[in-house]
């Protein structure tokens, strides 16, 4: 019996611990499935190089269909709410590519005696993304406030040449009048910008109906990108410790989310750790292990 509240996507279920359904997009999918290198709190993770990441991003955005495959980047913060949500974990599951984000999944994954190849931050990734591409893409923007979805639209506009923004929306439109704008749009890029969680449900429900060849959950990018709000300094991002500035610069909006989500996510992987390894087919070392001296 379905909970109050709760909606239906398709493909969201399967055998026990297996994260797949018969129904998931990724198993008829005919670019090559992402290998699951690495389980965090169950989930599991694609821990590629930046090369094959972007293989697999030439090969969808060249594809001719139109599967509006999802592409998660998690970090603490989203697998916090995946470890205290079951359906939000299903929707994570239900992505084609799901890809690490931060130093807190990079020390989870270094519990798991897996190194991280490379830190998918998306508000690194995504201009990155634009910079090599090599043919035209259309990409349009969902979510933020409207004057800085607007910005953002300039702002991509006047850096890669090789974007053409066919549409944007701000994340206060109603979701069906969002839907119903992308998929006239024929965008071959969505960015979703809504954060945690609410912009991976979208994606999940709304995936059958968006017309897209991507889309990619990208949380505050919008700010970033718009200069409306300020990025660290390079050395405190190469230290991985991004997450302090903004705590820094937004303390009362981020304190829960780092002074209390940090400790809480690192405790729930060091004990997940040897049921992620047995997903992973991995047996733990008999040896005493200590966690991680941060």
């Amino acid at each position: 019996m379905q909970r109050k509240g709760a909606w239906n996507i398709a493909g969201l279920t399967g055998p026990p611990g297996s994260g797949l359904s018969l129904m998931d997009p990724a198993l008829s999918d005919p670019i090559a499935t992402p290998r699951n290198d690495v389980y965090v709190f169950g989930i599991p993770f694609w821990n590629p190089t930046l090369a094959e990441f972007l293989e697999w991003w030439r090969a969808a955005l060249t594809s001719e269909e139109r599967r509006s495959r999802c592409v998660v980047l998690a970090n603490a913060h989203t697998l916090n709410l995946a470890c205290e949500d079951p359906e939000y974990a299903a929707v994570l599951r239900s992505a084609e590519v799901r890809l690490n984000d931060g130093v807190g999944f990079r020390i989870a994954s270094g519990m798991r005696s897996v190194g991280v190849k490379h830190n998918f931050n998306g508000t690194d990734l995504i201009p990155l993304l634009f910079e090599r591409l090599d043919r035209p893409a259309r990409v349009f923007l969902y979510g933020a406030k409207e004057e800085v979805n607007a910005l953002t639209a300039r702002r991509v506009a006047e850096r890669f040449p090789a974007v053409e923004v066919v549409g944007r929306c701000s994340g206060y439109e109603h979701p069906e009048s969002a839907v119903e704008q992308i998929r006239r749009s024929n965008a071959d890029v969505l960015l979703v910008a809504l954060g945690n969680p609410k912009q991976e449900r979208f994606m999940a429900r709304y995936r059958d109906r968006l017309n897209v060849k991507i889309q990619i959950g990208c949380g505050g990018l919008f700010d970033f990108l718009s200069g409306v709000k300020p990025r660290a300094p390079l050395p405190i991002r190469r230290r991985g410790l991004e997450w302090a500035f903004r705590l820094m610069i937004e303390p009362r909006r981020m304190w829960r989310r780092y002074v209390v989500g940090n400790p809480v996510f690192l405790a729930r992987a060091w004990l997940s750790r040897k049921s992620d390894l047995a997903l992973a087919g991995i047996q733990p070392e008999r040896r005493r292990l200590s966690p991680p001296v941060l």
